[in-house]
């Protein structure tokens, strides 16, 4: 964190999830950012075929819309405009359907992330453990890194009330354990 203005990664606790597309590197902001979260569970699910704008749900709208233009189905008056349409480039054949996948698949991830998180569900976290091929995924529309959050270090309020009521020796036990599991760990100041 002492490269980032406005927040800290070492202060996240609370699960993080980053979905990325197609111009993924690891030397972005984004995924460096999520590579300093210690405390919180991360988990980075690329979609080598979506662009950026794909994942939003108005690209998805206008996929549709150019589908149904294209099939010959007559516009009602909820549709989007032609213009919008006749301007929007849809991907063809395998490449739309691919788009078409990946997006659903983000939505079902996030569903079950926030399910997982925000409720408690149990099947969503299983779903959300298990590996993309296992939850009938192609590993061409989706790769995942996890990664388990390591224990938090005790503040130093925490460490002294430790410090008294475990003696010196199981104090320096524990700064050890804690620098080993995070060298970037500040238990004092």
């Amino acid at each position: 964190g002492e490269g980032h203005d406005y927040y800290n990664p070492r202060q996240v606790r609370a699960p993080f999830m980053l979905a990325v597309g197609d111009r993924y590197r690891e030397d972005d902001e984004d995924w460096e950012f999520s590579q300093e979260i210690r405390y919180a569970e991360t988990m980075l699910l690329h979609f080598p075929a979506m662009s950026h704008t794909d994942f939003s749900s108005w690209s998805a709208m206008l996929r549709f819309a150019a589908l149904r233009q294209q099939a010959g189905v007559p516009a009602k008056k909820s549709d989007l405009s032609a213009e919008e349409v006749f301007s929007y480039e849809l991907p063809a054949g395998a490449e739309s359907d691919a788009v078409y996948q990946s997006y659903e698949y983000l939505c079902r991830y996030l569903l079950a992330f926030f399910d997982t998180h925000l409720r408690g569900g149990a099947e969503s976290a299983k779903f959300l453990a298990a590996s993309p091929g296992r939850n009938g995924i192609s590993k061409t529309l989706l790769k995942v890194k996890r990664r388990d959050p390591i224990p938090v270090p005790p503040s130093e309020e925490e460490f002294f009330r430790y410090l008294v009521d475990n003696g010196i020796n199981a104090a320096r036990d524990l700064f050890r354990e804690v620098t080993e599991a995070d060298p970037g760990a500040r238990i004092f100041g």
